[in-house]
């Protein structure tokens, strides 16, 4: 999909998933179905600090910060998102919801309750229940799959009941058990879009 057809498409609270595409991967994909190694929220026009930013952006998690115990969350540039992907599939899964003033105050609360005041990291404080202050590799990896969940259960786009806290990758393939169960929304099958 070329990237004018993204800009047309593409809105506020739209999934973008990544699998791998290397030899390995592949290699690995004969034996296995590879799941997704990365995923974010899109936000069209984000107001960040009272200034509107014109354009898509992706709303993830980017590095865990040890010695802070922060998930280091970023608002990217979706453009240099799509630019830089090269060694991944990207997908995308069209959210259909009503994106109302609730919506939109949903998500800035959301997001001011993970972001410090630059925009920049995510405090673990609201994981470390779950994890008990024992970070693991498996965990930062799916950090962003938390963060997905956490947005949309928010956004009351998931049950309150949730427990996104414990979100996998697995959630958001489409077709399978733990696949996860929209109200008042219908999150698309995947569309390959690179």
């Amino acid at each position: 999909m070329l990237y004018v057809e993204i800009v047309e498409k593409f809105d506020t609270g739209d999934l973008v998933l990544f699998k791998d595409n290397t030899f390995l991967s592949s290699f690995i994909g004969l034996f296995t179905t590879p799941g997704y190694c990365h995923g974010g929220i899109i936000i069209k026009n984000p107001v960040i600090d009272s200034r509107m930013k014109k354009g898509l952006f992706m709303l993830h998690t980017t590095a865990f910060n040890k010695k802070k115990t922060k998930f280091k969350v970023e608002l990217t540039d979706f453009k240099n998102v799509y630019d830089e992907c090269y060694y991944q599939n990207m997908y995308w899964r069209k959210l259909h919801t009503i994106r109302d003033v609730d919506f939109y105050n949903r998500l800035f609360q959301a997001y001011s309750m993970i972001s410090d005041n630059k925009h920049t990291s995510i405090s673990i404080d609201w994981i470390q229940v779950l994890y008990k202050n024992n970070i693991k590799k498996h965990d930062i990896e799916y950090a962003w799959a938390v963060l997905c969940a956490y947005i949309y259960t928010s956004l009351g786009l998931l049950p309150l009941h949730t427990n996104w806290t414990c979100a996998i990758p697995d959630m958001f393939e489409t077709h399978t058990p733990k696949e996860l169960h929209f109200s008042r929304s219908i999150l698309e099958d995947e569309i390959l879009i690179k």
